[in-house]
């Protein structure tokens, strides 16, 4: 294989290991071209930079990807590249098996093959979130670390799902769409350590648009709806006995146990102990 700084002229040519996956950087010439092939492998285009054509026997026409770009391509299915700028791509290439190891990946991957034209990742994030993956898949994989293949089993079902999820919205989005955005990302990830300037960053906002903005989209101030979701969670590990008071609070995403206490309280009227037994104040 090249030099992965020589752009390719020919299709990157791969081994898939014993564990059924691996990811690939490909680097286009201008104007490169590839014949027409299928592989005994699924594989998943993602496009980091550049724009190409993409002629997939399905389907009438070419799919156009640019930056942000991604396309699954099913096992046995014919295709051909042919790239109007100078394209990098990141091929994630799996076997069948790999896919029918576990249900839940089987059943992400129906869902995203069966799309036939995949809008590109609309948001700055979740296009960070997804190179972030890639990274984490590459890196793994070269360093050849105990577990690799356990963890890049994992990374796998993080992208596919990640691109599951991923909204159906413009490739522009404007301030609203952007803050719509983050705010799914909160509901999704309310348990991770979030703050209103995390969020302004992800929305390409100011501090005090973002917040004008979220009351405007979700009838809340940032910092409510994050604490509402937490001590909801957390009221729904306690009732069904899955943790302990300290347990439901952490798992939540509460770092301090008495502020767990004072939200648990504000909402419900009760302290965490007393609510799920049944008593009041």
């Amino acid at each position: 294989m090249p030099p992965a700084t020589t752009p390719l002229r020919a299709p990157v040519r791969f081994r898939l290991p014993e564990h059924g996956v691996v990811a690939v950087e490909s680097i286009h010439a201008h104007q490169f071209r590839m014949d027409r092939e299928s592989h005994p492998f699924n594989e998943l285009f993602l496009v980091l930079r550049g724009q190409c054509h993409l002629e997939v026997d399905c389907l009438r026409n070419p799919v156009f990807l640019q930056e942000g770009s991604w396309f699954p391509v099913r096992t046995g299915m014919a295709h051909r590249l042919e790239d109007t700028a100078s394209t990098t791509l990141i091929i994630v290439a799996f076997t069948d098996d790999f896919v029918k190891r576990d249900p839940g990946r089987a059943r992400a991957w129906q869902s995203i093959s069966s799309i036939a034209s995949p809008p590109p990742v609309p948001f700055d994030h979740q296009r960070e979130r997804i190179r972030r993956l890639l990274r984490g898949i590459m890196a793994e994989q070269a360093m050849e670390r105990p577990g690799a293949s356990v963890m890049i089993a994992s990374l796998v079902d993080q992208l596919l799902v990640t691109v599951l999820r991923l909204p159906k919205t413009s490739a522009h989005p404007d301030s609203l769409e952007r803050v719509q955005s983050v705010m799914q990302e909160v509901c999704e990830r309310f348990h991770e350590p979030w703050s209103v300037e995390d969020a302004a960053r992800l929305a390409h906002l100011s501090r005090r648009r973002i917040t004008q903005l979220f009351r405007e989209v979700s009838g809340t101030s940032f910092n409510d709806l994050l604490t509402r979701l937490r001590v909801e969670y957390a009221a729904g590990l306690i009732a069904r006995g899955e943790n302990s008071i300290a347990g439901a609070a952490f798992s939540s995403g509460f770092g301090d146990l008495s502020h767990f206490y004072r939200a648990f309280r504000a909402h419900y009227g009760a302290p965490p102990g007393r609510w799920a037994s049944g008593g009041g104040d």
